[in-house]
């Protein structure tokens, strides 16, 4: 077998995309790995690093490009430079800027489907057409941003792709136009660079209801509430909790949620990993009886219990603390046959006492809202194996030109 070697240089043709952007390639029927590259491209690499079952490289030149190509609106990403070689991005944040948004959107549909077939052997699956993003840029309305000291010269930007040294930025062209312009004017500001310290963060936040805001580590103590405008109604959420970094797609998970329950027209609804309530709100919106809702952050339940009874829930129950353990003091207390499961993990998925527990109930229907593939994959078909089916899974697209995405997805059992 033809043995690669760190510094080789080839000329491959990229074949596709894996789940995180990176082009692959072939050489001599060896795997390879390439950044800032689209399929159909040829290029000319250099072997970075060789791995036990590929290796990694990076592009030298583009010597064919993709029609799908564009020019990157970030001046930190990867693009093309004027003698033909390709500079490589220096922020990892963005994947997919030098790729049109229609072609993005396709790749990572088609980096879905293979997840489910490769990496979770899921098949026969009902995939409905991916969700664009409304706006592929200025959708965030959360950035957080780290300091660095050097040689007597405080930075502030993201980490680079080494996640230690920090990238100074002035704007960043995923966040919202309210959170550039309050940062472009905060760092103008002596008093502002003065104010920070080595390794701290700073957070941006914007609702439409309270503007652009930003904090040093930790918001204030005695900080309100903030309110996000949804599809649910106003939404109460602590500064410091989890809400959806993209408002405009955060209302398709809503609004798809809503179709789901009005069609599955439960008795009861368990919102794991609830957060501020906004689908326990949904529910009782659509007729839901019974409600509970669980999650290890205690401001958010807090916030939760305020926006359920503001929104006309009636019978429902709050827990702060670990899914597993709180979900299954739960047995008994409902009837599986017209309970409806939603769940909104972190990008780790499920936790595993968790899953164990749903897999041992007889809940009739789940609705798996997930922002990792790759670990919903994995739950699913631990679930697939306890008797439940996919009754059908979208994308929807919450990070443009990143290498995420979000998804929901319905599934059933049929209970003897």
């Amino acid at each position: 077998m033809f043995e690669v070697k760190e510094g080789n240089i080839f000329d491959v043709k990229v074949r596709s995309l894996a789940f995180g952007g990176y082009g692959i390639a072939r050489v001599e029927g060896q795997v390879c790995f390439i950044p800032g590259v689209i399929p159909g491209e040829i290029v000319k690499i250099k072997v970075k690093s060789i791995k036990k079952n590929h290796f990694n490289a990076i592009a030298l030149e583009l010597i064919e490009a993709s029609p799908d190509r564009v020019e990157p609106v970030c001046p930190w990403a990867s693009k093309p430079t004027g003698d033909g070689r390709i500079k490589p991005s220096v922020c990892p944040g963005c994947s997919y800027q030098h790729i049109n948004y229609p072609a993005e959107l396709k790749i990572k549909q088609q980096q879905f489907v293979e997840l489910f077939t490769h990496t979770g052997g899921l098949e026969d699956v009902n995939f409905l057409e991916p969700l664009a993003s409304p706006r592929e840029l200025g959708y965030r309305n959360k950035i957080t941003l780290h300091t660095e000291l050097d040689e007597g010269v405080m930075r502030l930007g993201y980490f680079m792709n080494d996640n230690h040294d920090v990238l100074e930025i002035s704007s960043c062209p995923l966040a919202s136009a309210a959170i550039n312009k309050l940062l472009a004017e905060a760092s103008a500001q002596n008093g502002f660079r003065h104010s920070l310290h080595k390794h701290m963060t700073v957070t941006f936040r914007e609702t439409a209801h309270d503007g652009a805001l930003f904090w040093r580590n930790n918001p204030p103590s005695r900080m309100s509430w903030l309110k996000e405008e949804t599809p649910a109604g106003t939404i109460s959420v602590p500064a410091e909790s989890f809400f959806q970094i993209n408002p405009d797609c955060g209302a398709v998970l809503i609004n798809t949620t809503a179709a789901m329950l009005e069609q599955l027209k439960p008795d009861t609804v368990i919102d794991l990993y609830c957060g501020t309530g906004v689908f326990g709100c949904v529910a009782a919106q659509h007729g839901v009886k019974n409600i509970f809702g669980i999650d290890n952050d205690g401001p958010a339940i807090a916030a939760a219990e305020f926006n359920l009874k503001k929104h006309g829930a009636g019978n429902f129950e709050l827990l702060a603390g670990k899914a597993g353990k709180l979900f299954s003091s739960l047995k008994g207390r409902y009837a599986p046959e017209t309970t409806t499961l939603i769940v909104d993990p972190p990008r780790t998925g499920i936790e595993k006492p968790a899953l164990q527990h749903l897999c041992a109930t007889d809940i009739k229907d789940v609705i798996y809202i997930s922002c990792g593939p790759d670990t919903l994959c994995r739950d699913l078909a631990i679930m697939l194996r306890n008797g439940y089916r996919i009754v059908s899974t979208q994308l929807v697209d919450m990070f443009p030109r990143t290498a995420h995405f979000e998804s929901i997805t319905l599934l059933t059992r049929d209970n003897e």
